[in-house]
């Protein structure tokens, strides 16, 4: 399918529905930073999107988000708090 046929249909779609405009494009970013953000490795998201470069996918597809940021944050210990040994 042509791609601004695609972006025709799919803005008709949205009209119909009653929805907020999207560019259809932008769904391809957000499908691979929820990819990411899920556990599903660059390598696997690259070859879903056709990337023939994983770096075309970091690079340009995703975007973490403020709460997964937080998230990966959360799962580190701070400096000073891990002991070492037997328990001292």
């Amino acid at each position: 399918m042509d791609p601004d046929n695609l972006s025709h249909y799919f803005s008709r779609i949205l009209r119909q529905l009653h929805l907020e405009h999207v560019k259809f494009h932008a769904m391809r970013h957000t499908f691979a930073t929820r990819a990411i953000e899920n556990g599903i490795d660059v390598a696997t998201v690259s070859g879903l999107l056709g990337h023939a470069d994983v770096t075309t996918t970091t690079h340009f597809y995703v975007h973490p988000r403020d709460e997964a940021m937080r998230a990966a944050m959360r799962g580190i210990v701070p400096v000073g708090t891990v002991k070492f040994g037997n328990g001292a």
